[in-house]
């Protein structure tokens, strides 16, 4: 009879562990499953960036900027519409051999004008509050240095005003064109649709 009670408490013990064992075994699953699917989140799923740009220079770029450790916004989607305008805006400035904020359209009114359903808070006519550009650079690496380097540029990728903060769509273009000037042109744009409650900021000064 002790016989049969040792074996019964062993053979017990043995299936406690053995049920431990599978449901840690299960929790590490989880675990694991879970840190799978969070390094696919949007933030660095490579899919996720590639409405970001016209081409890998272009999404690259964008990737620095969503990604930079100093960048205060919480939320930074990727738009095909604003990827599209600064595809065409990178391949306008490299016909006219410029590296410019109006070109044939000033840079709010352009989103507008492509169907872009900017908000209402914006100025409508002449104003940039959207739009970095640059020209002269190939190396995504590098144009996202240099456009830290200039107060005003970094002031608007990086949210250094609280206007800025209420972006959450990015969209960039990249073109490269040996007869041109510049040969390689770079337009961000970084702009929102509405607001969740009333702004009650200043609207940030219009970069030239």
């Amino acid at each position: 009879m002790y016989k049969y009670l040792a074996l019964t408490i062993k053979t017990s013990l043995a299936l406690l562990v053995l049920n431990n064992g599978i449901a840690n075994a299960s929790s590490e699953s989880r675990a694991i499953e879970k840190h799978s699917v969070e390094k696919s989140s949007p933030e660095n799923s490579s899919l996720a960036f590639s409405e970001c740009g016209n081409n890998e220079n272009a999404r690259q770029l964008a990737k620095l900027i969503i990604l930079d450790p100093r960048q205060p916004r919480q939320k930074l989607s990727c738009n095909s519409l604003l990827t599209e305008i600064a595809d065409k805006k990178a391949k306008e400035m490299a016909e006219l051999g410029r590296v410019t904020h109006v070109g044939r359209s000033s840079a709010n009114k352009r989103l507008i004008d492509a169907g872009y359903p900017l908000s209402k808070i914006y100025p409508r006519l002449f104003e940039n509050n959207v739009e970095a550009i640059a020209g002269g650079i190939s190396d995504a690496n590098e144009m996202w240095e240099q456009f830290k380097l200039s107060e005003t540029h970094r002031t608007h990728l990086l949210a250094e005003h609280e206007f800025y903060l209420l972006q959450d769509e990015i969209g960039v273009g990249f073109f490269k064109d040996r007869r041109s000037p510049h040969v390689e042109y770079w337009v961000v744009y970084l702009a929102h649709q509405g607001e969740s409650k009333a702004y009650r900021g200043k609207v940030a000064k219009s970069k030239d």
